[in-house]
């Protein structure tokens, strides 16, 4: 008997223990099943929403942002009155539709949105109504406080944050590799350590961080930035910490000795790197080239018009308008002819701005000189085709600088005679006349080439038909020909590094400064004339192709400016697509909305006045 009790007792000690685990197992798996949110759920926190970090512009102005907000879904299996809630809610969104909603509560999915970002009026209409079954999330919305400004440029998102036009393409596309700065560092000055011998520093490991930039000391860097020998050997910093209130960390020192050779000039936040990236574009001068830019397609009831200033020593782009142009809050609500963006999608033969390549080519070839004459009194007849000139010479034979100034489509046509196919070809290649654009967003086009360099082509494309480029590749172009000959591919991004590329000599960049300033001083660009500026240019104008066949009353007028010739820093470039009125040309429709541009822009970007 007693055998018998031990035995049980052994048992009850060996099941109970199971019973007990048991138990828990099951507890667990209800725990889990209900307490644990669906996999539909975890789905959705985890990969719907993308979140695009912040746009600034190069001052550190927000030029798009996300902003907190509640979006409605429901789980679909648990609905048990799916009409009652359809109606309910169609009483209380109003811009839902019955029958599609009621096909959504009986569609027996785990997760289906009811409606996105909710405005703080409905989402307290549709607490106050108490409709069952529907849950909240907390969402971000994308948008852009500038609203049209800068559309074109930055582009827009889907609902779902994730990028699908413009910069925000590019973003999402490649953002681990995007352009990232701290606008704040500038506020902060870098350690002080004057009291240590730079010989303790290894060159590779010196750096400051200041105005926004770090600086290694490397002899190419210093000249580059012209940063003194010994500011860069006796101020190094490192890295500027966060959150804590900015300090510099310097190589070589104990945190102490960094404390206390460090100056915070402000204490402030800032966020994580990931959160922003800053692009090269002014929203100052954005702003006016806006504007300017509506006015004249106003004025001359233009089927659009393009306004681009660059940057010519590193083609950093200060401002890109594309016009008509569209609210990228409600890009939905966008035609598709708001959405072309001309500056960098559109092709074009841009006319007489393209004599300025065939001149500087020739001049780089040594295949003329400017003060080489050509006879101008005759047309030249290609085909059924007539070559005249717009502004005809009072003088049978004219120089090279004449030719430009006057802008002669038969001058430039018996220059690239003698340049011949092969060096025009050349020459226009290193150009990147015939290369895809490589700016930052995915708009962009290839120029339209003949398949066969012909002696036409070669003729035509010297004052610019046969050929047709974008804006942007014009600016980028003109840019290199007076930037000492060394080109730069045009980006959207600051201070991205860019190795640039000679494609002219220095001597010949100098001699096109001097045709691009006798062009404004004595030519048709003379309604570019500015009296405290220097300015310098080339107009263009072009027939557009209607209905296959080149039409006088359909025409593209350009100009593209220089500020200044002395000091040139700046490209600014304005096309009309086909202004109204008699006068249409280059001269008399664009080089003065340049010239407005430049009076109003020039202060903000801290050019001097030079007269």
């Amino acid at each position: 008997m007693q055998a018998l009790l031990k035995n049980k007792l052994r048992s009850l000690c060996f099941i109970v223990p199971l019973f007990i685990f048991y138990i828990i197992i099951i507890f667990r798996i209800f725990s889990l099943t209900f307490d644990q949110p669906t996999t539909s759920e975890n789905f959705r926190k985890d990969n719907i929403v993308h979140k695009q970090p912040d746009i600034l512009d190069r001052n550190g102005v927000v030029i798009a942002t996300n902003v907190p907000t509640t979006s409605l879904y429901i789980d679909a299996t648990k609905v048990k009155n799916p009409d009652s809630i359809a109606a309910q809610l169609c009483s209380t969104l109003h811009d839902l539709e019955y029958k599609n909603l009621y096909r959504v509560l009986t569609s027996e999915k785990k997760f289906a949105w009811i409606k996105r970002h909710l405005t703080p009026k409905e989402l307290l209409a549709i607490k106050n109504a108490g409709v069952p079954g529907v849950n909240f999330y907390d969402d971000i919305k994308r948008i852009y406080p500038h609203s049209n400004l800068f559309s074109h440029v930055l582009g827009y998102t889907d609902i779902d944050g994730n990028g699908i036009a413009g910069v925000e393409a590019y973003i999402s596309k490649n953002k681990q590799h995007s352009v990232i700065q701290v606008p704040d560092i500038q506020l902060y000055e870098c350690c002080n350590l004057k009291a240590i011998p730079a010989q303790q520093f290894p060159t590779q490991q010196i750096q400051c961080v200041t105005l926004g930039s770090r600086y290694k000391n490397t002899d190419k860097l210093r000249d580059e930035q012209r940063i003194p020998e010994t500011y860069v050997k006796n101020n190094v910093c490192d890295e500027i910490a966060h959150k804590t209130g900015f300090q510099c960390q310097c190589t070589g020192m104990t945190p102490d000795q960094a404390s206390a050779q460090s100056s915070v000039i402000r204490q402030g936040w800032s966020r994580s790197a990931d959160q922003y990236v800053q692009l090269s574009l002014d929203t100052r001068v954005q702003s006016i080239v806006h504007e300017e830019l509506t006015k004249a397609v106003s004025r001359y009831q233009a089927l659009g018009g393009v306004g681009i200033v660059l940057n010519v020593r590193n083609s950093e782009v200060i401002s890109m308008v594309s016009l008509p142009d569209f609210n990228p809050n409600l890009q939905n609500k966008a035609e598709d002819v708001q959405k072309f963006n001309r500056a960098s999608l559109g092709v074009y033969e841009m006319g007489s701005v393209l004599k300025y390549f065939t001149i500087a080519a020739a001049l780089d070839a040594n295949a003329t000189k400017t003060s080489d004459l050509y006879d101008v009194s005759t047309p030249i007849t290609i085909g059924k085709y007539k070559i005249q000139d717009f502004h005809k010479s009072k003088i049978p034979k004219i120089t090279v600088q004449d030719i430009f100034v006057k802008s002669s489509n038969i001058g430039a046509a018996k220059i690239a005679v003698k340049l011949g196919i092969e060096k025009q070809v050349e020459y226009f290649k290193a150009m990147k006349l015939f290369s895809p654009l490589k700016i930052e967003i995915p708009e962009k086009s290839t120029p339209i080439i003949p398949d066969k360099w012909s002696e036409n082509t070669l003729i035509t494309a010297s004052y610019g038909y046969g050929i047709a480029v974008t804006p942007i590749h014009l600016a980028q172009t003109a840019a290199a020909l007076i930037n000492n000959g060394i080109f730069h591919n045009a980006t959207l991004m600051l201070n991205k590094r860019s190795i640039g590329e000679q494609i002219i000599s220095r001597r010949t960049s100098r001699e096109m400064r001097k045709l691009l300033r006798a062009a404004v001083t004595d030519g048709t660009g003379r309604k570019a004339k500015i009296k405290a500026y220097s300015i310098g240019g080339k107009t263009g104008s072009a027939e557009k192709v209607v209905d296959g066949k080149y039409s006088k009353d359909a025409n593209i007028a350009s100009f593209i400016g220089v500020l200044t010739m002395l000091d040139p820093r700046y490209i600014v470039l304005i096309a009309i697509d086909e202004p109204q009125g008699m006068h249409h040309t280059g001269g008399v429709i664009a080089a003065p909305i340049v010239r407005n541009i430049i009076n109003r822009v020039a202060p903000i970007l801290n050019v001097t006045p030079e007269m």
